[in-house]
């Protein structure tokens, strides 16, 4: 749930290819998620009313191992 109650999450359609890429995307009503199974990471990057919040993970695929980053934008 975002701020001021508005949910971030209703998808805007189907989950797609990346043109170009082995990717996948979903797009969202403020934002996106896009995620490659040859780099074993999912970035995401999400319009909120005061600014913009960009993330990153990766999953180790042999250990299981996660690392996060993240970066607020204000407007």
């Amino acid at each position: 749930m975002g701020r001021g109650g508005r949910s971030v999450r209703r998808t805007l359609g189907p989950e797609e290819d990346v043109p170009g890429r082995t990717g996948r995307r979903q797009r969202f009503d403020r934002g996106e998620i896009a995620w490659s199974p040859d780099q074993d990471m999912v970035t995401s990057v999400f319009n909120l009313r005061t600014g913009a919040l960009w993330s990153m993970a990766w999953v180790h695929k042999d250990t299981g191992d996660t690392a996060t980053a993240a970066q607020w934008a204000v407007k």
